[in-house]
């Protein structure tokens, strides 16, 4: 019997897999990035706003923006489980 097909086939199998966990693990470390990125504008804004030492409503509505999409990002990366 010939082992270099079952090695070779064994092999492929074994890319596959890392193959798809690897798409898996890109797809999350990029919702990471957008997480953190979204964390820094909130920092920023914030940083922004208390630069001048007066604040208006216009930048706390600008404020509560970038908490949104804060928030958008999180639950993007950790969706909440469905109970059964």
């Amino acid at each position: 019997m010939d082992y270099t097909i079952l090695i070779t086939a064994g092999l492929a199998l074994i890319a596959a897999l890392f193959g798809l966990f690897y798409a898996r693990a890109k797809g999350k470390l990029s919702q990471v990035a957008s997480l953190a990125k979204e964390a820094v504008d909130v920092l920023q804004k914030a940083t922004d706003i208390l630069a001048d030492d007066v604040v208006t409503k216009e930048e706390i509505e600008a404020l509560k923006q970038e908490i949104a999409e804060v928030r958008g990002a999180f639950r993007l990366l950790f969706p909440k489980k469905e109970q059964a």
